[in-house]
């Protein structure tokens, strides 16, 4: 761990191949849940294909800008269409972590919410803006249940972190 002053950040630079403004397609689940059982409750709305999206997707940029608020460093930068190349180890740590995530990165899906728009003019059920304070809750829960990986001794929480130290 590093000890900082406030204010004070730590440069480590993580190339990400992806576009910042491209949109990451989260939805929380009690909102998919919802949908699913308004549907379900709806004889007429059954037999459909829904596309159970967020209306207003966070960007990578977004993303980046939550996740650099709780911590103390900068240095991520996005390649676009450009393949990384792995030039430290924090990148290379990165690479690794986000292997299974990386298609998603670079796709460019786009969804038919024709059905699903019926769905929540209908029944009221609409996603959620995921904005700054969401997000950053997102992160915090995330980051307190150890990105869901069993954790061998208590850690700080980045609320903390982002003042004093980074791990």
């Amino acid at each position: 761990k590093m000890h900082l002053k406030e204010g004070e950040k730590v440069r480590i630079d993580i190339k990400v191949p992806a576009f910042a403004e491209d949109e990451q397609n989260f939805v929380p689940v009690d909102y998919v849940a919802n949908f699913v059982v308004a549907v379900l409750e709806r004889e007429a709305l059954e037999g459909q294909i829904y596309h159970v999206t967020n209306s207003e997707p966070p960007t990578l940029g977004d993303l980046q800008k939550v996740f650099m608020s709780l911590i103390p460093f900068e240095g991520i930068s996005f390649l676009g269409d450009q393949d990384a190349t792995v030039d430290n180890k924090a990148e290379a740590l990165f690479m690794t972590n986000m292997k299974a995530y990386a298609p998603y990165l670079k796709s460019r899906v786009i969804f038919d919410k024709t059905n699903a728009k019926k769905v929540e003019q209908l029944t009221g059920v609409v996603c959620p803006k995921l904005n700054h304070v969401l997000l950053k809750r997102l992160f915090l829960h995330a980051y307190q249940a150890n990105f869901g990986k069993r954790r061998h001794e208590v850690s700080e929480s980045p609320s903390s972190v982002d003042q004093k130290t980074v791990g």
